[in-house]
């Protein structure tokens, strides 16, 4: 019987995330699986026209999730709070087996990275091997626009 998994994205910058639906590909290739990848990509974050970026995000009306036997959610790059959590709670409700990329959200599955500890020892390294005395941290601070990135001086 073959299976059938939604993959629902959203645009990194204007940049589809072909390197996950290509690694899915692969995978069901290289273990003969009988699995079919229907992918609902949207570039919501394309233009500053807020009503193009809603009709973008409408993607998520045209499946029926329930349909699939799993769904791969990526929404981690999403500006639009709103219509991040219309999109999380149409997948909860749908009762399908769902895995969140990059970020733990309430009722999926997650695979992402917690790099804390690797962090921190590099850190570390830095002060006891190195005898760094200042330490500067450029990150993500929110998903605000203009705001995206920081720099810390530890």
């Amino acid at each position: 019987m073959k299976r059938k998994i939604a993959i629902i994205a959203d645009g990194w910058r204007r940049h589809i995330t072909y390197v996950w639906i290509r690694g899915c590909r692969n995978y069901i290739k290289e273990h003969e699986l009988d699995i079919e990848i229907s992918v609902f990509h949207s570039f919501g974050n394309f233009s500053r026209d807020e009503k193009f970026n809603a009709g973008e995000y409408n993607i998520i009306h045209l499946p029926d999730l329930s349909q699939f036997d799993g769904i791969i959610l990526e929404v981690t790059n999403m500006l639009n709070q709103k219509k991040r959590q219309q999109i999380i709670r149409i997948i909860q409700e749908s009762g399908v087996p769902a895995v969140s990329l990059l970020e733990k959200i309430p009722g999926l599955y997650h695979a992402g990275l917690d790099n804390y500890a690797t962090m921190e020892q590099m850190v570390e390294h830095l002060i006891v091997a190195h005898s760094c005395k200042t330490l500067n941290y450029v990150g993500r601070t929110g998903r605000q626009p203009g705001k995206s990135f920081a720099l810390a001086g530890l």
